[in-house]
């Protein structure tokens, strides 16, 4: 047998709940859809301010475009200018070793003794002078090499006596990189 619901009332409250139900679920779905729409046109906007910052950067870019190959180029001669710049200035530090070793021959020349000739030969400086006695020519070649300036003693080469003193004849070596090549610095315009 089936059971049968003889109350009317409980099938009013059945009924009025499922309403409830089905109004309340429809509601729902209305504040979704709203909600997704609103959600969906903000998104359409950002994408949209996009694309226009976009053509804007890309307008912008393809008017600066030969500009920023000139900006490298001149980027580029900067470089250059540069590396020449340091290789001038090292090629002077180097130029300049066998004046610092003629300065040094000046202050360990003794009193009494002068200076005659000075010659710059590759790799050497000759040094040619009066010293009042030879052991003042030893001195002045040990005060040399006492010094430090050159990398390998300094050599006595010819020493004689004379109506002034003693005439010496002193071999100065310089270091391998104390004298760049005469095209040292003219390179980097060559390869130009």
């Amino acid at each position: 047998m089936v059971p049968l619901n003889l109350l009317p009332h409980r099938e009013a409250a059945r009924l009025f709940h499922r309403r409830r139900w089905h109004a309340m679920l429809g509601a729902a779905l209305v504040v979704a859809m709203l909600t997704g729409g609103l959600l969906h046109l903000q998104a359409q906007q950002r994408i949209s301010r996009e694309e226009q910052a976009t053509q804007v950067l890309e307008a912008a870019l393809a008017q600066l475009g030969p500009k920023a190959a000139e900006v490298q180029k001149l980027e580029a001669a900067l470089r250059q200018g540069r590396e020449r710049l340091q290789q001038w200035q090292a090629w002077q530090q180097k130029a300049q070793a066998p004046l610092r070793l003629l300065e040094e021959v000046v202050r360990e020349l003794p009193a009494g003794g002068s200076l005659s000739r000075v010659e710059l030969e590759p790799g050497q400086l000759l040094v040619q002078g009066t010293v009042p006695s030879r052991e003042a020519a030893t001195a002045l070649r040990e005060g040399i090499d006492g010094a430090g300036v050159t990398g390998q003693p300094a050599l006595l080469a010819d020493v004689r006596e004379d109506k002034d003193g003693v005439v010496f004849r002193l071999v100065l070596p310089l270091e391998k990189e104390a004298l760049p090549a005469a095209g040292a610095v003219d390179g980097g315009e060559a390869a130009e």
